[in-house]
C-alpha cells in the first residue's frame, strides 16, 4: 500500500512539473520560420534551375545580355547601369514546334533589389561602334604658302601621344629647314587642331609657331589650313595615312517587335533577382526570307534609363515569309 501511495506522489509531481513547460513553449519555434522561408527561398530556386534545364533540353539557347553604353553610344546611354548585371542576366530562347513562335525567359540577377523593371521586346539592332582615330604616328605633311601653287614646305611630325580626352603630343622637324617643332593639339571627330611651336637645339622657343585645322578623311588622308606667328596662311596635305575606325551601327533604341507586344514589368527580390517569360506568337512577328530579329531591353523606371540589352536573337521559319 505504501508503495502505490508513493507512486502516485511521484506521479503527481511529474504532472505538476511538465504541464507549465509544455503550456510556455510557443506553438513555431523563431527559428522554424525562417528555415520554411530559406526552404521555400531553396525550392524556387530548384524549380528555376528544372525550368532553364527543360528549356535546355527542349532546345533552348542562351543569349547574353549587355551594359546598355557597351552597345549604345555614351550618353545618353550608360549613365544607369549596374555593374556586373549583365554577366549575371541571361535570355533563354526557345523554337518550340507548335503555336508560339518563341518561348523567351530572361533570368535576371545583380539588378536593384525589391526594384521594380521594365520589358520592352523590342526590333533586331547592330551594335554601335564610336568614331575611332587613332593619331599616334609618323606623318608627312606638305604646307603649301597661300594655295598648293605657291611656296612647299615638307614637315615630318611623329605623335608619340594620344590621350582618352582627345588631347595629343609629339615632335616635328621642317624637311626644308631642319628646325624642330614641339607639338600638341586636340582631335575631335575627325577634325584635329594642331600647334606647333619652334624650339631651339637646347629645347628653348624661339617664339615662332603656327596653327593648324586639319580634317581626316574616312580613308585616312588629311587636309586643312594653316597661319603662323608672322601671319603667313596656307593649306595643308598628307597622304596619312590615319587609322580611322569609322562610326557604325544603331544609336538609339529599334522600337518595339510588334505594337501588340506592349512592355511589361517585374519586381526583384531582396537580392536583385527576378524573371520573366513571355511567349511570341506567329501573328507578332513578321519574317523576312524566313527570318526575324529581336532584343530585349531592360528599363528602370526611376530614373527612367536602358540598364541592359540583350544580344539581337534570330528567329527562323518555314512559313510562307513576307517580302
Amino acid at each position: 500500500m505504501r508503495k502505490a501511495v508513493v507512486f502516485l506522489v511521484i506521479l503527481a509531481m511529474l504532472v505538476l512539473f511538465t504541464v507549465p513547460v509544455m503550456a510556455a513553449k510557443p506553438e513555431i519555434n523563431p527559428g522554424q520560420e525562417v528555415k520554411a522561408q530559406v526552404q521555400e527561398k531553396i525550392k524556387l530556386e530548384i524549380e528555376e534551375r528544372k525550368e532553364v534545364q527543360k528549356e535546355k533540353i527542349n532546345g533552348a539557347e542562351k543569349y547574353d545580355f549587355y551594359l546598355s553604353g557597351e552597345v549604345m553610344p555614351v550618353p545618353p546611354y550608360g549613365g544607369s547601369d549596374i555593374e556586373g548585371s549583365d554577366e549575371r542576366s541571361k535570355l533563354i530562347v526557345n523554337q518550340p514546334n507548335g503555336g508560339a513562335i518563341a518561348n523567351v525567359t530572361g533570368v535576371m540577377k545583380g539588378l536593384l533589389p525589391n526594384t521594380e523593371y521594365m520589358v520592352f521586346i523590342s526590333k533586331g539592332y547592330t551594335p554601335f561602334n564610336a568614331l575611332k582615330v587613332n593619331l599616334v604616328g609618323q606623318y608627312l605633311m606638305n604646307y603649301y604658302l597661300v594655295n598648293e601653287a605657291g611656296a612647299l614646305y615638307p614637315h615630318e611630325l611623329v605623335i608619340t601621344k594620344q590621350n582618352e580626352d582627345g588631347s595629343f603630343e609629339g615632335t616635328g622637324v621642317g624637311l626644308s629647314d631642319s628646325k624642330i617643332e614641339v607639338i600638341t593639339g586636340t582631335i575631335e571627330g575627325l577634325t584635329v587642331h594642331l600647334h606647333s611651336a619652334y624650339v631651339d637645339s637646347l629645347g628653348v622657343p624661339t617664339g615662332y609657331y603656327y596653327d593648324a585645322v586639319i580634317a581626316i578623311a574616312v580613308d585616312g588622308t588629311m587636309s586643312g589650313t594653316w597661319v603662323d606667328s608672322s601671319a603667313n596662311t596656307g593649306v595643308v596635305k598628307s597622304a596619312g595615312p590615319v587609322d580611322v575606325d569609322v562610326q557604325s551601327g544603331d544609336t538609339a533604341w529599334p522600337g518595339l517587335l510588334n505594337p501588340a507586344l506592349l512592355p511589361f514589368t517585374f519586381m526583384t527580390d531582396e537580392e536583385g533577382h527576378a524573371s520573366f517569360h513571355i511567349n511570341l506568337a506567329k501573328e507578332m512577328v513578321v519574317f523576312v526570307e524566313g527570318e526575324a530579329q529581336f532584343s530585349v531591353w531592360i528599363n528602370s523606371l526611376s530614373p527612367a534609363a536602358t540598364v541592359l540589352i540583350s544580344e539581337t536573337v534570330t528567329l527562323y521559319s518555314e512559313l510562307e515569309t513576307a517580302e
